[in-house]
């Protein structure tokens, strides 16, 4: 029953890959800076993350040993995932048709799939200095986009900018929220795959 939900998981990503891939959907994403950066992008790391959770007993018995504790393949993932939100990326995957295929591939493959099966080897010290970073990041890109007096992406104008940046402060006004709530209330947790299986 376990492996059936791991393998709808990782068709429900291949098949959100695929979608995101559509050049409608494409397009629709990347008309403006916060469907770009602040959908897309999120959304090709999910689909990588749920392909990851279908692999993940494969990928957990061959390579566990080349991740301990989950700290490369976070790692991984964060620089993967920063890189693509720097402006002249975004500018160059909009410009260049192969830099778009870059994105649609690394996205998925070196951020989304190293997170499924990083995150539950992380310590909850770990995990914690991730969420703070990612707070970081949010409000650090806020500021920026929405005190930027000039354009920072050649694709974008302006107010779609400042628009990123009224977006990313309430997303990070929203996870500080939900954290608060999730340390007092409840003890949240992210299904994951590599919770051993029974019999194993």
């Amino acid at each position: 029953m376990i492996e059936l939900s791991r393998t709808r998981q990782g068709w429900l990503g291949v098949i959100l890959w695929a979608a995101l891939a559509l050049t409608p959907v494409r397009r629709l994403f990347e008309a403006s800076m916060v469907g770009h950066m602040g959908v897309q992008i999120p959304l090709l790391i999910t689909a990588g993350w749920l392909i990851g959770c279908g692999l993940a007993i494969v990928f957990r018995r061959d390579f566990g040993s080349y991740n301990s504790h989950g700290v490369p393949g976070i790692i991984l993932t964060l620089f993967v995932a920063a890189y693509w939100m720097l402006p002249r990326n975004l500018d160059a995957a909009l410009e260049k048709p192969f830099m778009e295929l870059i994105k649609f591939t690394a996205l998925p493959l070196l951020a989304g799939i190293p997170l499924a099966l990083s995150w539950p080897r992380l310590a909850l010290i770990g995990r914690g200095i991730v969420w703070s970073n990612l707070l970081a990041m949010l409000f650090v890109m806020a500021w920026l986009y929405i005190e930027s007096p000039v354009r920072i992406c050649n694709f974008y104008l302006v107010n779609q900018q400042t628009l990123l940046g009224w977006y990313c402060f309430k997303v990070g006004i929203l996870l500080s929220a939900f954290l608060v709530m999730r340390a007092f209330t409840f003890n949240f947790h992210i299904p994951h795959p590599n919770t051993p299986l029974s019999g194993e």
